[in-house]
């Protein structure tokens, strides 16, 4: 047959039920409590890296910019070739690959630090050619010049985003 509980002639074991009734509360509070306690943690830790990414990426977004923006001068000049520019000149900073992972954490700066990132590939890729051929045609240097401006206006307005303090 099955288990039987039985109760005292004087009724159920009122301290017992009392241990019972705190050790489920306590089941169900502790980890509760313990969990929450681990999201504001995470939050925090979130909020801090999002505060470091910013102002980390602000440097090397801007000098991006700045290099886009004198690079296109230069090919606008007719001189540009005795003044090669040099194959480092769009080195990824280390920040953009440090923080690349977490770059959702700011949202649309995020994304937008993404991009520059892409567009920081596609200037190298410019300097390349720029290194290389000789022959470049004048509508072929007007069309990278003109996207060298395009890079820089979003690095710019990728910095001024950054420099903005976020709303909580």
């Amino acid at each position: 047959m099955g288990a039987h509980i039985t109760i005292g002639a004087s009724g159920p074991d009122l301290p017992t039920l009392f241990i019972g009734a705190c050790a489920v509360i306590a089941a169900i509070a502790v980890p509760y409590f313990q969990r929450q306690a681990q999201i504001r943690d995470d939050k925090a830790q979130q909020d801090a890296l999002r505060h470091v990414m910013r102002h980390a990426l602000r440097q090397p977004v801007g000098t991006f910019a700045d290099r886009c923006r004198a690079l296109a001068d230069n090919m606008r000049d007719d001189s540009w070739r005795a003044r090669r520019p040099p194959k480092t000149l769009f080195r990824r900073s280390p920040e953009f690959d440090q923080f690349r992972p977490h770059l959702h954490l700011l949202g649309e700066i995020g994304t937008l630090v993404n991009a520059v990132v892409s567009d920081q590939n596609n200037a190298w890729l410019i300097v390349k050619a720029l290194r290389v051929d000789d022959g470049l045609n004048d509508q072929w240097l007007s069309s990278m010049a003109d996207s060298l401006i395009d890079m820089a206006r979003r690095a710019e307005r990728c910095k001024d985003l950054l420099q903005l303090e976020p709303e909580h």
